[in-house]
């Protein structure tokens, strides 16, 4: 990983921690490099009795990686899209 995906990975996983009880487990480009795919695990304490391979993938477009690493933080689109996706990880930490 470059600098720039290693700062786009600990944003989404912050976020991801902090608003969804979940973490960011996977974030590699995908066969064309023309986006990034990115897979996001429950972190809760039942994530284990639950379901432990629930998981949610998605995918950002590649251009948005620089782009997010040089505003050093998530653009509101991305984080409106976030919570989209990843509120049905946080019912596997209830």
């Amino acid at each position: 990983m470059n600098t720039k995906e290693t700062r786009v990975f600990e944003l989404l996983d912050e976020f991801a921690r902090s608003q969804h009880k979940c973490f960011l487990a996977e974030f590699f480009p995908d066969e064309m490099k023309r986006a990034y795919v990115l897979c996001f695990r429950p972190a809760g304490p039942k994530r284990e009795v639950l379901d432990r391979y629930a998981c949610r993938y998605v995918r950002i477009a590649a251009q948005e990686v620089p782009n997010i690493s040089a505003m050093n933080a998530l653009p509101p689109e991305l984080i409106e899209r976030w919570n989209r996706e990843l509120g049905p990880l946080a019912l596997h930490n209830d």
